[in-house]
C-alpha cells in the first residue's frame, strides 16, 4: 500500500477524476473566504461612493455641467412701430438665436419670443417711443470662457458664464445697435 500504485489503481484514480488526497492548509483557506462577505460588501460600496463625490467634485469645479440661460432682447423705435419698421424685418417672432463659444462653434440655438405685455407696458413709457421685447431659452455647456450670441445677421455679442446665468439681454434701437 505505501509503494507505487499498481496500473489498475493509477488507472481508476484518473478516469475518475479524483487525485491523492489533500491535505488541508492555513485555516484561512479551508473553504472559508479571506475577507467576509459583509466587509467585502461594505468597502465596494464605500469605493463607489468616493469615485462618485470624487467626480461631482471635479465636474463642479471645471463649470462642467450646463447653464439655462433665459435671456431678452430689446428693440426701441423712435420713427415708427417696432414690430412694422422695415429696419427691424429681420427681428420676428421665431427669429433664431445662435450661441457660440469662442472658437466659434455652436453650443446652442433658441429663438425669439414676443412678449406683447412687456412690449407694451415699456412702449408706454415714453411718447413716441415703440418698444418691442423678445425672449428667448437657451441652454448651453457650462464652463466656457465666454459665450456669443448672434441674432439674425446683427453680429455677435459676448457674455461671461455669470452674465449668461444672470440672463443676457441685448437691445437695439432705430438710432443705432446695441449689437
Amino acid at each position: 500500500m505505501y509503494g507505487p500504485p499498481d496500473d489498475a489503481d493509477h488507472q481508476s484514480a484518473s478516469f475518475s477524476g479524483q487525485g491523492p488526497p489533500r491535505e488541508p492548509g492555513p485555516a484561512h483557506h479551508a473553504g472559508k473566504p479571506r475577507w467576509p462577505r459583509r466587509t467585502l460588501t461594505i468597502v465596494t460600496g464605500a469605493v463607489i461612493v468616493a469615485i462618485g463625490i470624487v467626480v461631482t467634485l471635479l465636474l463642479t469645479l471645471s463649470g462642467a455641467g450646463s447653464i439655462t440661460a433665459h435671456g431678452s432682447m430689446e428693440v426701441d423705435d423712435f420713427t415708427g412701430s417696432c414690430l412694422t419698421d422695415p429696419g427691424f424685418s429681420d427681428i420676428t417672432q421665431g427669429t433664431q438665436v445662435v450661441v457660440t463659444n469662442s472658437g466659434g462653434q455652436v453650443v446652442g440655438t433658441s429663438a425669439l419670443n414676443y412678449d406683447a405685455q412687456d412690449s407694451a407696458a415699456q412702449s408706454g413709457l415714453q411718447p413716441g417711443l415703440s418698444v418691442c421685447i423678445y425672449t428667448f431659452t437657451v441652454s448651453v455647456p457650462g464652463g466656457l470662457s465666454r459665450y456669443g450670441i448672434t441674432v439674425s445677421h446683427r453680429g455677435t455679442v459676448w457674455f461671461t458664464v455669470a452674465q449668461m446665468s444672470k440672463g443676457p439681454g441685448l437691445s437695439i434701437s432705430s438710432g443705432g445697435s446695441g449689437f
